[in-house]
């Protein structure tokens, strides 16, 4: 308790479910005083993606098997909300879109292959390689580009300090 001066995260904080658990612990990590930065998926993350996958699923009957609330994708106003309740003072929070390059042709399915296994753990093989591939047709002719795709990252940041 109370062991450091400053905590740093990039890209994490959108994978852990029990946020108010994750909050308290950093705050009972940091010294008073003690500063918090992050940046991590914001509201409207890889809402192309995960649309896409959601409207596959449900196009090949498959919705009722497929996940897309897998991650925890937060506003402005709901992060600052928990940070404050736990007693941190927020100094600064941005909501902003950074479009990410995918290499290659297959970027796309590589990405779902790496970040959204979640989507697809109640499917079986084939049912989650015809959901991936009608995915990725939906989302070709806004984000396949010369050969690259891009992702629609949205990124939240924020800087706090502990009271």
């Amino acid at each position: 308790k109370n062991l450091f001066d400053a905590i740093f995260s990039n890209a994490t904080f959108h994978w852990i479910k029990d946020q108010p658990a994750l909050i308290e612990g950093l705050y009972n990590s940091l010294k008073p005083k003690g500063r918090l930065v992050a940046e991590f998926g914001g509201k409207g993350n890889v809402k192309s993606i995960t649309d896409a996958i959601s409207v596959a699923a449900k196009n090949l009957g498959l919705a009722d098997k497929a996940i897309d609330n897998f991650w925890h994708f937060p506003s402005i106003s709901t992060y600052t909300t928990l940070l404050e309740k736990q007693g941190f003072e927020v100094e600064q929070a941005w909501l902003f879109d950074r479009p990410t390059k995918l290499t290659g042709e297959d970027g796309m399915l590589k990405w779902i292959n790496q970040f959204a296994t979640h989507a697809f753990k109640n499917l079986t093989a084939d049912e989650a390689e015809a959901v991936k591939s009608l995915a990725i047709e939906i989302l070709k002719p806004k984000y396949l580009r010369n050969g690259e795709w891009t992702a629609d990252y949205r990124r939240l940041r924020i800087k706090a300090w502990k009271r």
